[in-house]
Parts: C-alpha cells; sequence; structure tokens
C-alpha cells in the first residue's frame, strides 16, 4: 500500500521491492531509490525482512547506490546487509543442531515417522502434495 511521505511524493514499498527483485537496472527503481528517506528505507527493509528477500534486495540497493555515486545510501544497504549476514551466521548452528536431531529420530524412528507422514498426507488430502 503506498504511504504518502509528504504531499507531492507518494512511497511505494511493494513497489519499489518488486522492481528490486524483478526489473533491478530500471532507471525508475534507481530514482525511487535515491529519493529514499531513512525512515522509507527501513520500511522497505521490514517488507524484504518479511517477504524473506533480505539479502537480494539490499545488494541490489547497495550496488544501484554506489554505481550513483550515493555513498550514503550505499553505507545504509551495507550496514543492513552486515546484520543480516550476522543473522544468518548466528543462526545455522541452531539449525544444523536440529537437522541432526531429526536425522537421529528418523534412523532410531524411521517406520514411525514413515507412518506419520504417511498419515499426514492422507489427512491432508489435496491440500498437501510431495514436491518431487
Amino acid at each position: 500500500m503506498a504511504t504518502s511521505v509528504n504531499s507531492s511524493v507518494s512511497f511505494n514499498p511493494i513497489g519499489i521491492l518488486s522492481r528490486l527483485l524483478l526489473a533491478p537496472g530500471s532507471e525508475e527503481l534507481k530514482a525511487d531509490l535515491l529519493k529514499l528517506s531513512p525512515a522509507e528505507f527501513d520500511e522497505l527493509l521490514t517488507l524484504a525482512k518479511l517477504n524473506h528477500v533480505v539479502v537480494r534486495g539490499l545488494e541490489v540497493i547497495r550496488d544501484t547506490m554506489w554505481d550513483a555515486g550515493n555513498d550514503a545510501r550505499a553505507e545504509w544497504a551495507e550496514a543492513a546487509l552486515e546484520t543480516e549476514r550476522a543473522r544468518i551466521t548466528n543462526a545455522l548452528p541452531v539449525l544444523q543442531t536440529i537437522c541432526r536431531v531429526f536425522e537421529k529420530s528418523i534412523w532410531r524412528h524411521g517406520d514411525q515417522v514413515a507412518g506419520s507422514l504417511a498419515g499426514f498426507r492422507q489427512r491432508c488430502g489435496p491440500v498437501y502434495k510431495r514436491r518431487r
């Protein structure tokens, strides 16, 4: 949803995020990025987090702003990228532990796990389809 930043400018974070991911080299996107205020950047970052595209989106912002010679906005993106990479680095050992526990559980209780999954698929019917 577009929000009014001031009386003459309309900020559309979903539109900007879409163009970051689907049309990253457009002049229109570059122009919109050059107009971002710190608050608008934060709103765009929040939207990217909600859609799990933080790194992809921020890399485009950073590179576009560096190419445009706008170091301040490039640094906003770089700082947010560093924060996101630190979050990922911290999360990976936890996720690896969870995966190991699941793997051990499957090895110990393979028949029960397979039966549970089959029952889940049967109960959920067309809603759950196994990806191949």
